[in-house]
Parts: C-alpha cells; sequence; structure tokens
C-alpha cells in the first residue's frame, strides 16, 4: 500500500492507495494539531503495516522533517517528497519563477492533467484558493491565488469580537434577516462571484477552450452552489501524487 499524504495549512489529509491509484481510505487531520512524530503516526497506527511506500507534498516545512522521520522509524523507508518548483516529476512549468511553484499545485496539475488531459483550469479550495491553468502541450503557464472562504471568515472571527458568524454549510438564497445571515451570506456569494469572474477572466485570456474542474476541502461546497460548467474531483492532489510516485519508480 501506498500512503500519500498532503500537508497543507488547514489540515493534513493523509490517503492510504494501491498503485493502480484507487483510493483505499483517508484520514484528515489539523495540522495545527500535529506537532510532533507522535501524534502523526497515531493518525495512521491502524493502517501502519501495511504502508510499503509514502510520497508526500506539504507546503508546512515543519511537518516535512516529521513525514521523513516517521518513514524511517516506523515504517523503513525513505518517504518521497513532492519539491516546490521540481519539473523533474513530469510537469514543464512555464512561468516566470518556476521554482516557487508550491508542491501542491504541482501535485494537482498532474491529478488534472492525467484524469482529464491538457486545456484545464484547475481550482483547488482550501486555505487559499488557486487557479492554474495547464496549456494545450500539458505545461503550467501560470494561475491565480486568492484568500480561502475558511481564511476569510477566521479574519472576521478576529477582527470583528461583536459580530456573530454562522455556518457556511447552511446557506440559503434569500434575503437575509438576522445579523449572521448577512455575513455568512455576504462571504459565500461573495466567493461565488469572485471564482466566476477570475474563471472569467482566465478563460477570456486564454487561446483556446479550458475544461475546469474543482477540487480541495471546500470544493464540494461551491461545486454545489456555482452556475459554472465544471467537473467535481476531491482527489487531485492523491491522484497527483500516486501518478508522480509511479513515474519515479517504474511503475
Amino acid at each position: 500500500m501506498l500512503l500519500a499524504i498532503d500537508v497543507g495549512n488547514t489540515n493534513i489529509v493523509l490517503s492510504f492507495c494501491d498503485l493502480n491509484g484507487d483510493l483505499i481510505h483517508t484520514i484528515r487531520r489539523n495540522t495545527e494539531e500535529v506537532h510532533d512524530e507522535i501524534t502523526l503516526f497515531e493518525a495512521i497506527r491502524d493502517c501502519h503495516q501495511e504502508v510499503k511506500q509514502i510520497v508526500f507534498a506539504s507546503v508546512v516545512p515543519r511537518v516535512d522533517q516529521l513525514i521523513l522521520n516517521i518513514g524511517s522509524r516506523y515504517f523503513s523507508v525513505v518517504p518521497m517528497q513532492v519539491k516546490t518548483g521540481d519539473e523533474s516529476v513530469g510537469l514543464k512549468i512555464d512561468i516566470d519563477k518556476p521554482n516557487t511553484l508550491g508542491a501542491d499545485r504541482i501535485a494537482v496539475a498532474i491529478g488534472g492533467i492525467k484524469k482529464y488531459g491538457n486545456n484545464l483550469l484547475i481550482l483547488d479550495f482550501g486555505t487559499a484558493i488557486t487557479f492554474d491553468v495547464i496549456n494545450e502541450s500539458g505545461a503550467f503557464v501560470g494561475g491565480v491565488v486568492t484568500a480561502g472562504i475558511k481564511t476569510a471568515v477566521k479574519a472576521l472571527q478576529s477582527s470583528t469580537a461583536l459580530l456573530p458568524l454562522g455556518k457556511l454549510d447552511k446557506i440559503g438564497a434569500k434575503i437575509p434577516r438576522n445579523i449572521e445571515d448577512a455575513i455568512m451570506y455576504g462571504l459565500f456569494f461573495g466567493y461565488i462571484g469572485l471564482v466566476k469572474e477570475i474563471v472569467f477572466q482566465l478563460k477570456s485570456n486564454y487561446n483556446g477552450q479550458l475544461k475546469v474542474v474543482i477540487t480541495g476541502g471546500e470544493g464540494k461546497l461551491i461545486s454545489d452552489n456555482i452556475d459554472l460548467d465544471h467537473i467535481y474531483d476531491p482527489d487531485l492532489v492523491v491522484n497527483g501524487l500516486v501518478e508522480i510516485f509511479k513515474q519515479k519508480n517504474g511503475f
């Protein structure tokens, strides 16, 4: 079994897969709560005997060494790390500073290309929202980054002590009649409008047709509520990590 780990600023997603890329089981942990090797290993203790290889992408440097350590200590393997700006994993990065492209965006691009071909616009909803453009030859040619929905919610929570917040999963298309609904309505439909406008602008400036794919932790919420022709796929990062592992190891 292959353990594919996606380390984000908000969550660590641990996905147990076979080498065909089929997802067997997923565990999700809050990144802030994983502060040492023991807390990381505890998340995967029940499945650890079946793990033979590990591949990971991380945007949180402090977690990188934890994964490398548990690989050698508990699994007797050297985890394969997808690193920022690494074109050797099979993605051409055609932007001004290729070495700045995050490992998570590399993995999600490769996962998207493997499943849906080229000419893609991939929207990944996490701590940040990324809009990544893959051209007709399968190269990463640019994109957009903006704050994620829950990031905006946390910003309001930290700066508006007297304003109560509701839940994003209970938004209704109605005129808000209380302050909680008013705030969440503004956030939610504000982001729907933001996403649609950025997609429109990117499509307008691309010489060709782009297929839109939505993924990421908050992707389902947006996918279910946006009037936009798209595919929803929650597992693109995992798919990309598995594909990278297979390419590097000759599977």
